[in-house]
């Protein structure tokens, strides 16, 4: 997932130990133990697919793949068949030479065309659109994070070598393609760089320019800006330790590694309310470092200083629980072996591993996740004018003996449409893109206004999607529908 580099100089300049991160995006939250489905990520013509990242509704994945020919193609895939119409699940993304490294709830992807910067969206149902964000001089740029156009993480390496030289936060004017741009901080003695974003929770670390001291750095993004919070080390890692921090979740859980002065790096986390916790290493491993959780386990990669592949791991919270291999999360009798962890969120994982003998991606998800297809999202216009009103209603089924607590339904494209009303008690997230509605028991149907906008200088496609969960908070949905609403340019 990342290779280590240590960091001697300044900015824009060679570090001589950086790190490289592919994808992000982990989440953490407790819960009781649950049981996995896995699906394989296939196609022909490729080579093995590797996603990068699974979306906070785990409907879209990210990454890329080679193919017989020799070519590297950028890829989202539709793991329900919900986007255009049910068409063929995996969409080549335009660029050569291009990775895809995070995609966001709504199906903005980020990552890299050759050697800038790049998002894909969709401004339109048939047209994938891609923006170069400029190159610097010497140096490789890449979207390693986004959340949406209004928050991103860009990180910049040297290119002569591969390290990491500096990242900023950032958010996009969609319509202006104008910047704005935050570095992380430095002075006479220290520099900082941003590992990982979710949400308003922002890490990473704090490197001396005169040793390889390194300290857990987090903090919240208010108003674009980070605010830092206070980071300790766990109990028992005194004066000298070492850490950081590589990735985080929307709710505030950060997940690295910490070194004990003359020690080795284990796999650790800090917990949203500043708690720091150790977990160790796994036996016979030099090191390890934490990537995220799903439910109650923790997921961490471990490595030997021999320079031998690193390896994925699992263990609960829990203090004294043994580690275990990733692969123990795959079904008996699925045919997979060495399974490897890309990243992580609180509705599965993805990575890559072995079919039935055969080097293959994967999607793992909770059971709890997409075991109810049969929803309907439909709407009173298929196209409409700025200004002008139009309804959704989202149709599911509800089991009484295990009935849906809420529903959430999102807008790909807050630009071209708004939520003019929803039932009682909803409430808006993610900067007015998502509605979460409470559910009564055995209710079936939620009805939503929406608005489209005032003004607009393009025809603009409004893709939605619905879904229903047992639970509000974590949300993991059960109920998927998708349908698109086109606002025509005056």
């Amino acid at each position: 997932m990342r290779s280590r580099y240590q960091i001697v100089s300044c900015r824009l300049r060679l570090f001589g130990v950086g790190i490289v991160l592919l994808a992000a995006g982990l989440v953490a939250r407790p819960a009781s133990a649950q049981s996995f489905n896995i699906l394989p990520l296939q196609s022909s013509g490729a080579t093995v697919i590797e996603p990068t990242e699974l979306n906070v509704f785990g409907l879209y994945v990210v990454g890329h793949y080679r193919t017989t020919g020799g070519v590297d193609n950028a890829f989202l895939g539709d793991l329900f068949g919900l986007a255009r119409g049910g068409d063929t699940p995996l969409y080549l993304l335009p660029g050569t030479a291009a990775t895809a490294l995070s995609v966001s709830g709504s199906g903005q992807v980020g990552g890299r065309i050759g050697d800038n910067a790049a998002i894909w969206y969709f401004p339109t149902p048939t047209t994938i659109r891609t923006l170069t964000l400029p190159n610097v001089a010497g140096a490789v740029t890449q979207m390693s994070r986004i959340t949406d156009f209004d928050r991103f993480l860009l990180q910049i390496f040297d290119k002569s070598d591969g390290s990491l030289a500096d990242s900023a936060i950032g958010r996009l004017d969609i319509n202006t393609l104008a910047l704005n741009l935050v570095f992380a901080p430095e002075d006479a003695q220290t520099i900082g760089w941003f590992a990982d974003l979710d949400g308003n929770s922002l890490v990473g670390s704090i490197w001396s320019k005169v040793s390889d001291a390194r300290i857990p750095y987090r903090a919240l993004i208010v108003n674009g800006a980070p605010s830092a919070l206070q980071t300790r080390f766990p109990d028992g890692f005194g004066q000298g330790s070492s850490g950081s921090l590589w990735y985080t979740d929307g709710a505030g859980n950060a997940f690295g590694d910490w070194r004990r002065v003359g020690g080795n790096f284990e796999a650790g986390l800090v917990l949203s309310d500043g708690t720091p916790v150790a977990l160790g290493t796994p036996p016979s491993f030099d090191y390890a470092y934490a990537v995220g959780a799903l439910g109650d386990l923790v997921v961490a990669l471990a490595g030997k200083n021999d320079g031998s592949p690193e390896q994925s791991f699992i263990r609960k919270l829990a203090p004294g629980s043994a580690w275990q291999p990733l692969s123990s999360l795959a079904p008996t009798g699925s045919g997979w072996t060495s399974l490897d962890v890309t990243s992580v969120n609180a509705l599965g994982l993805v990575g890559t591993g072995t079919l039935n003998g055969v080097k293959t991606g994967f999607v793992l998800l909770s059971q709890a996740v997409g075991t109810l297809k049969g929803g309907a999202l439909t709407q009173s216009a298929d196209t409409v004018a700025p200004g002008a009103s139009f309804q959704e209603t989202f149709t599911f089924q509800n089991d009484t003996a295990n009935p849906r607590k809420a529903a959430k339904i999102t807008l790909s494209d807050p630009l071209a449409a708004t939520f003019a009303a929803g039932p009682t008690g909803s409430k808006l997230l993610d900067n007015g893109k998502t509605l979460l509605i409470p559910l009564q028991d055995g209710q079936t149907q939620v009805v939503v206004g929406l608005t489209a906008a005032t003004t607009i200088d393009r025809d603009r496609e409004v893709r939605i999607t619905a879904s229903a969960s047992a639970t509000a908070d974590p949300f993991l949905p059960a109920t998927y529908a998708a349908s698109s609403v086109i606002v025509d340019k005056p």
